[in-house]
């Protein structure tokens, strides 16, 4: 990264051209070169394939990057939740395939249904044809009571909602829907 491009030409006119030294694409035999680019390193090569062949083919195989991460996102809440006057919150990350959803301590009176509680983005529904199911709890963050709750995460057959269900006999609304929720999305 401290290498600077081989600049050409006037930006902006057919002639302008840009040798780009810090980020390339090669084929590597052996093995990589991973110097610690914060401390002095120079080069750091990345895996995103292997290859093997023969004399009459070739088979490539695409290595996932362990370096996945999107960090902590607010998710979007379903019309109708709210946050218990900002004590609450909804977010969401996703680190090597696997979605990880984190919510404390949302009323959920006013939504569909009123057990709705957050929109999952379309691509990271589960892959699996079926819902996901999970357990979190309806916590009473005054009186630090909780009920359990099963959280349904709907798959990409089905929908884009993560709402709850549970006993009505033990509570009769969503009122501090808490929990974390961890599936694969490959």
């Amino acid at each position: 990264m401290t290498k600077t491009n081989d600049v050409s030409g006037t930006a902006g006119t057919p002639t302008y051209q840009v040798g780009v030294n810090q980020v390339y694409l090669v084929v590597v035999t052996g093995t990589l070169t991973q110097d610690d680019l914060n401390n002095g390193g120079f080069l750091y090569e990345l895996p995103i394939a292997s290859f093997t062949s023969t004399t009459t083919s070739a088979t490539t195989t695409v290595i996932k990057s362990v370096f996945n991460d999107t960090g902590w996102i607010n998710a979007n809440l379903v019309s109708g939740v709210n946050t218990n006057s900002g004590t609450g919150f909804a977010q969401y990350r996703v680190k090597n395939g696997t979605m990880i959803i984190n919510f404390y301590n949302l009323n959920c009176k006013g939504s569909t249904n009123s057990n709705q509680i957050i929109g999952i983005p379309y691509e990271l529904r589960p892959a699996s044809p079926h819902s996901q199911y999970f357990t979190a709890s309806n916590v009473n963050t005054n009186t630090g009571q909780s009920w359990p709750i099963m959280i349904t995460v709907q798959s990409q057959s089905v929908g884009a909602v993560m709402y709850a269900t549970w006993n009505s006999s033990d509570f009769a609304s969503l009122t501090g829907a808490t929990g974390t929720v961890i599936y694969p999305i490959n």
